[in-house]
């Protein structure tokens, strides 16, 4: 995956604003990680960090719309995305250094993933199970067909599909 480091020596005690909003970056790293992803819309990161005693704390908000498969039909659904987000990652090394994904020391000079932080609280404001509609009918379980779009001429089953290895089962009798 693809870093790029923030110096975090020269965030002043207020804290400093940031807004990441590189589309090619989006787009590699859907790729990277082999989601069938994309935008119509940039979508930014926009978030604030500001030095703690012991680690740092990040506010923010990611902004945008993508589009991913519905996970019902496949057809397109549209994600907006308008999540806020904070948190706090503290220094964990006995030296009071860093020690995570996010963060690094490296020759004295305590630094910030600007893309592993993006990417995280990009795949946490993707929905579980993202949907055309709430209304999505799928496709059949036979034949595959949209059932948002036709009916199939498939027989309708009788009763719960997951015992239909049963429904022909001969029971013997005394």
């Amino acid at each position: 995956m693809q870093t790029q480091w923030i110096d975090l020596h020269d965030i002043p005690a207020n804290g400093r604003e940031f807004s990441f909003h590189d589309q090619t970056v989006w787009d590699e790293l859907w790729i990277e990680f082999g989601m069938e992803c994309r935008s119509e819309t940039t979508v930014t990161v926009d978030f604030t960090i500001l030095p703690a005693s012991h680690g740092i704390f990040v506010k923010g908000k990611i902004h945008g719309e993508v589009i991913v498969p519905c996970t019902r039909c496949l057809e397109d659904a549209r994600v907006p995305m308008d999540n806020g987000f904070e948190f706090f990652e503290p220094a964990t090394t006995e030296d009071d250094g860093f020690n995570s994904a996010l963060l690094r020391e490296q020759d004295g000079t305590r630094e910030l993933d600007i893309i592993a932080l993006v990417w995280e609280q990009f795949l946490m404001a993707l929905p579980d199970k993202p949907l055309c509609s709430p209304a999505c009918k799928g496709l059949c379980v036979h034949c595959g067909q949209n059932l948002n779009t036709a009916q199939c001429a498939c027989d309708e089953e009788i009763g719960d599909i997951r015992l239909s290895a049963l429904r022909n089962m001969k029971v013997p009798t005394k």
